[in-house]
């Protein structure tokens, strides 16, 4: 299997990882890729997938060689531009709308699962502040039990629905593998690369 396949095949699992250190406490306004995303692309095995200036950019760290698909869906391999015919263009179109689709959905993933996260903390110190209700004749154990099990669930339910999430972005990025392969087939310039 090409090298770039398995980049897409690990994309959403190793970007979910990368950028949970890199979210900060403010949602990033949709105002470019950098912006948006709020973190220098991914790199799998020697691959780099990123993008700079609503450009992207995939390089082969090891080989120092890429592929670049700017915003009007141009085409460069290593820098040169390559003529493409329309339907190879419609595959460049494909293949930047994609990545850019799963960065963005990857990146909103990752910040909803650091507000459920923060919502679990708060429940944590929800049930040790309940604890002093405990004092009260109308509350006893089982109603902090039951409290505490209602503010659960809904976190859950949350939880749930970023695992949905995830695995639509699964999905994605298996088009985006049956993309990569039509664009090898059809571009003979990427199939030239060894790594693609």
């Amino acid at each position: 299997m090409y090298t770039f396949q398995r980049s897409i095949s690990f994309l959403i699992v190793l970007s979910i990882m990368l950028t949970v250190s890199s979210v900060s406490a403010k949602k990033y306004k949709d105002k470019g890729h950098n912006a948006r995303y709020g973190f220098d692309g991914i790199t799998i095995d020697n691959i780099n997938i990123d993008f700079d200036d609503d450009i992207l950019k995939v390089t082969n760290t090891d080989e120092k060689t890429s592929f670049t698909i700017d915003k009007k869906y141009e085409l460069y391999i290593n820098d040169k531009h390559i003529q493409t015919t329309p339907k190879q263009r419609k595959l460049t179109k494909e293949m930047y709308r994609s990545i850019d689709l799963i960065f963005k959905e990857a990146k909103d993933i990752v910040w909803d699962g650091a507000k459920i996260g923060a919502e679990g903390a708060k429940l944590g110190l929800s049930a040790i502040l309940c604890v002093f209700k405990l004092i009260s004749p109308d509350y006893d154990s089982d109603d902090l039990e039951e409290e505490m099990e209602q503010k659960a669930k809904k976190i859950e339910k949350k939880a749930d629905k970023i695992e949905l999430r995830a695995e639509n972005i699964e999905d994605m990025a298996r088009e985006l593998e049956e993309i990569s392969d039509r664009m090898r087939e059809e571009i003979p310039e990427l199939k030239r690369l060894s790594w693609f």
